[in-house]
């Protein structure tokens, strides 16, 4: 695996593409595959931070779940869609990653499990951590 390629010295025929954060620190980086593998490692340097959410639940109880980061002032940040379980007309996702840009704090974030009308909160403590939420 070639490590830290520049994104324009990638082949034009990349067969599959994944976003993930290889290096553990806490920023996304790109895994390219094709004749060969490649990795772009995410080396920028400007933001907060980063909260990784893990969802956790019993087997099929879990598609699908709504994750919202929230500001200080309650306003949402960012969502995203996550599962806690694999099955067969799905994939887990996890853990779910949120960037946290300089000057932006976040205090709060909210899971909609399915089938469940309200949001649970949770608190966050520092950045540049990974929440694991149970069902």
């Amino acid at each position: 695996m070639r490590s830290e390629l520049p994104i324009d010295s990638m082949p034009a025929r990349v067969s599959v593409a994944v976003a993930c954060d290889v290096d553990a620190d806490g920023r996304v980086d790109l895994v390219g595959a094709g004749r060969q593998r490649y990795l772009v490692r995410n080396v920028s340097t400007g933001g907060a931070g980063f909260l990784d959410v893990e969802l956790r639940a019993a087997a099929g109880r879990a598609v699908g779940a709504l994750v919202r980061a929230h500001y200080s002032d309650g306003s949402v940040r960012a969502q995203r869609y996550g599962s806690a379980a694999s099955s067969a007309f799905s994939q887990s996702l996890l853990p779910l990653h949120f960037g946290i840009p300089l000057g932006v704090e976040l205090n709060e974030i909210s899971v909609v499990w399915p089938g469940e009308a309200t949001a649970r909160r949770y608190t966050v403590g520092e950045p540049n951590v990974r929440m694991r939420i149970d069902r």
